[in-house]
């Protein structure tokens, strides 16, 4: 009878813990939350320059806090710091455009270029279309404001997101193998299969994220060329965006480029139209079809329709960030997947 009640006193103080420790768990996910994005950053940061950082920490002789704050402030002059300039030239060009688009009589002029456009190459279309051309301007003004308001609220966030992000990377660098460990201890699988687990993980978001970014850097480089040479107004603002269209796979640059040689075509600028989707779908687009797989598939070796779809089912969990996190999420799936033989067979054999 004794034996019976310590079993079941022990019973329900294991429940107990695990009840608590479930909820404990859910509620210090709930704190980090908004601040997931930060994290992920982070940590693509520290994944992506861990090689530099490995050399600083050898070149200082195992110095970890001096290292780590050397990798920080050299990821601060070589990244972040340029995208900061650059993001501010994209503002004032925003800026810039917006007060023209404003100050101008884009809405009637506008209107009279590209009706006269379409009674000249589609006649039948013409009267139909014509008559909402003003209130489709106008409604592109609104969406105009809306966002730049928008963009204009949320720079103190943008500023302390930034600063949580180096100081998260700063305690990445430093402690690394202490995270690394502590990950490993928790977990029940073996160490061999959590060390193959983990450096897939690692591989998975350097070759997302490189994959990404530098697609996406190119693919906007040669868009706001390409824009520039035809004579498109405010060639950064319109190469920052075709950058970020650039990290939808499948889709890219093409929301930003038909749009265009679709205005340079109906107002009269056949030739210009023509050298911009030559320009745009024989070379910008070559970029995403040729560079991106080579990057991507270093990595991982998942199909591109599926990337496309966890890229927007991660768009819209995460927003910004799901670009990154859904194929890495899928990858990390995949690697598990290639990871269950050899678990089931080690199981096995026990």
């Amino acid at each position: 009878m004794l034996n019976s009640k310590n079993v079941t006193k022990e019973k329900l103080q294991h429940n107990f813990f695990f009840f608590l420790l479930a909820i404990m768990t859910i509620a210090g996910l709930f704190l980090l939350s908004p601040y997931a994005d930060v994290f992920f950053v982070a940590i693509m940061f520290a994944i992506l320059f861990k090689p530099m950082h490995r050399g600083i920490l050898s070149a200082f002789r195992g110095r970890k806090t001096l290292s780590a704050l050397v990798a920080t402030l050299t990821v601060l002059l070589v990244v972040l710091i340029p995208l900061s300039f650059f993001g501010f030239q994209i503002f004032e060009e925003a800026k810039d455009l917006y007060i023209v688009i404003a100050n101008s009589d884009l809405q009637t002029n506008g209107a009279a270029n590209i009706g006269n456009a379409l009674q000249r190459y589609a006649p039948q279309l013409a009267p139909a279309l014509s008559a909402d051309i003003g209130q489709y301007i106008v409604k592109g003004l609104q969406w105009v404001v809306t966002n730049l308001s928008t963009v204009f609220s949320s720079a103190v966030a943008i500023v302390v997101n930034f600063l949580l992000i180096l100081f998260t990377l700063f305690f990445l660098f430093r402690d690394e193998s202490v995270f690394r460990k502590t990950i490993l201890a928790l977990s029940p699988l073996e160490d061999a299969h959590n060390e193959e687990l983990l450096n897939k993980v690692e591989l998975a978001i350097a070759s997302v994220t490189k994959g990404t970014l530098i697609v996406s850097l190119l693919q906007g480089v040669l868009t706001g060329i390409g824009f520039a040479v035809v004579g498109i107004p405010n060639p950064v603002l319109w190469a920052s965006i075709a950058a970020f269209a650039a990290m939808i796979p499948a889709v890219g640059t093409g929301l930003v480029i038909v749009p265009a040689v679709a205005f340079l075509f109906v107002t009269g600028h056949v030739v210009l139209a023509t050298v911009l989707a030559i320009w745009g779908f024989g070379i910008v687009g070559t970029v995403d079809n040729v560079v991106r797989p080579a990057l991507i598939g270093k990595g991982i070796n998942i199909h591109p329709l599926l990337i496309l779809f966890s890229a927007l089912g991660g768009l819209n969990f995460f927003g910004i960030i799901g670009f990154f996190v859904g194929p890495v999420v899928l990858a990390v799936l995949f690697a598990l997947f290639e990871m269950y033989p050899k678990i089931v067979q080690n199981h096995e054999g026990e």
